[in-house]
């Protein structure tokens, strides 16, 4: 009977690590959108100089520089993705960065043995 009280503890200490695995890959692909997506349309400005031709003069002084342009996207996507978008999520925590548990368990002892 003990051993049955034992395996559901390592069962749900599993489970919550496999809980915080799939946040932080989330995060991650979150992460690496912002940059795909902020990249992307930063390249426009160089692709086709003319794109932004139809804007007023104003916005066409931060649309026609690449690294605005990009700037500005990726500041507008962390703010989405990370602060009006969160609800009721919450950042992964340092235990979901190394899939173990607070506090780490000590290496074990090495052992020398004489000849």
């Amino acid at each position: 009977m003990a051993e049955g009280l034992g395996d559901g503890g390592q069962a749900r200490d599993d489970q919550g690590r496999s809980q915080q695995g799939g946040e932080l890959r989330r995060c991650q692909a979150e992460r690496v959108l912002i940059v795909a997506i902020s990249l992307g349309i930063g390249v426009i400005p160089m692709a086709s100089p003319d794109f932004y031709h139809a804007f007023p003069e104003s916005v066409r002084i931060v649309l026609d520089s690449g690294i605005s342009t990009g700037c500005v996207v990726a500041v507008l996507l962390n703010l989405s993705f990370n602060h009006l978008g969160r609800g009721t999520r919450t950042a992964p925590t340092s235990t979901a960065l190394t899939g173990h548990g607070a506090t780490p368990e000590p290496a074990p002892a090495r052992t020398t043995h004489a000849h």
